[in-house]
């Protein structure tokens, strides 16, 4: 039962035959979907922004990021979308707003009779270099992202050949309560290209290096996409 203000709710439990009542504060929790770092290199400092998936809560948590770097006088952004399979295409759009000057394309979604560009409306911007870090595992929100940058920023790309998904999938459930998933369309980068099944290729393209016992099993691995995106920038 929530009380009159909506902040607190009461819970009755039965042990041992007896009701026992709780009063638990309700609040809104953020799971987790960044994780920053700093890189001191050539007198440079270097931002590092992991980005896990694009949850609901993404926005808030990039702001507040880029926030405390910026206050820190970063000379340039790592974006690190290594294995990030995506999520909502809100929250990459709202990422990409960071960044982007006003006016400049995210990306276009192509119908059966139209296209329609989703544009930045928003007044924030950045001017620092960026290198994206991208994978096999960067995928759909990942890859509008990785796009954007690229196209509209001028982003460098460093990694992998990304995922390639770039259908727009939606659900219709049928009077039997079956459910319909359906193609409604495809996803456009700035540049016009549709990265499904061919991906975003880097522009520095990175192997990891994987360290191995006598039996041949993976023990660690040495992060050398990581190293050669803090050595561009710290050339820069």
């Amino acid at each position: 039962i929530k009380d009159s203000t909506n902040k607190n709710v009461k819970v009755t439990i039965l042990r041992n035959n007896q009701n026992q009542d709780y009063n638990i504060a309700v609040d809104t929790l953020y799971i987790p979907a960044i994780s920053t770092n700093i890189y001191n290199q050539n007198n440079k400092t270097i931002g590092y922004l992991y980005i896990s998936t694009f949850s609901s809560s993404l926005k808030d948590q990039v702001a507040k990021a880029l926030s405390k770097m910026d206050s820190q006088n970063i000379d340039s952004l790592i974006i690190d979308l290594r294995g990030n399979g995506g999520g909502y295409l809100s929250a990459a759009t709202d990422v990409a707003s960071m960044f982007l000057q006003k006016g400049k394309a995210i990306y276009s979604l192509e119908e059966k009779d139209s296209t329609k560009t989703t544009y930045d409306e928003t007044d924030e911007s950045r001017s620092y270099p960026i290198i994206v870090l991208i994978d096999s595992g960067s995928a759909s929100a990942s890859e509008i992202l990785t796009g954007a940058l690229k196209d509209s920023y001028g982003a460098t790309l460093v990694g992998k050949k990304s995922y390639g998904k770039g259908k727009v999938q939606q659900t219709y459930q049928l009077d039997d309560g079956s459910m319909v998933k359906y193609t409604s369309a495809k996803w456009l980068r700035p540049n016009g290209e549709c990265v499904d099944e061919t991906g975003i290729n880097p522009d520095e393209n990175v192997d990891l290096i994987y360290n191995k016992d006598a039996s041949g099993n993976v023990t660690d691995f040495v992060d050398t996409q990581l190293n050669k995106a803090i050595e561009m920038l710290s050339e820069q």
